[in-house]
């Protein structure tokens, strides 16, 4: 995990659940995004889409510009839910200045859906990480 475990606000006695994937080809996105999404849906987050669309924009990030997604973390923690996508590239993630061309807008979705994100290098290449809220589901 990254250094800044504890950028989410919540307690370090606060219990944690986790859920890996990975995803080194662009077959593969769509199945960690199903993968991670169903298991919001068990952890019973009010609205899994937003955390979804951002494990996705980082996942296609890594897979485009980096050779892969070699570990995808999702953490929950209370009222958030931590995402953690491990690449093998060197390069650090930024928003581009908004155009008309197509693409290059994924960052600025992350940026937008989650409440914080950022990077780091790692030994073997990066971590690029967000936040998203994700509270429990009201019952019916």
């Amino acid at each position: 995990m990254a250094d800044d475990n504890r950028r989410d606000g919540q307690s370090p006695h606060v219990p944690t659940q986790r859920v890996e994937a990975r995803a080194m080809d662009p077959a593969a996105i769509s199945r960690a995004r199903h993968v991670v999404a169903e298991q919001l849906r068990r952890w019973r987050c009010a609205d899994p889409h937003d955390a979804a669309l951002v494990l996705s924009e980082l996942v296609t990030n890594a897979v485009v510009h980096a050779g892969g997604a070699v570990r995808i973390t999702v953490t929950r923690r209370g009222e958030h839910v931590r995402i953690d996508v491990h690449d093998n590239g060197s390069g650090r993630p930024h928003l581009r200045a908004h155009s008309t061309n197509p693409g290059g807008l994924g960052l600025h979705i992350v940026d937008q859906l989650s409440e914080r994100w950022g990077s780091q290098p790692t030994a073997t290449g990066k971590l690029v990480w967000a936040v998203v809220s994700c509270g429990d589901e009201r019952p019916r």
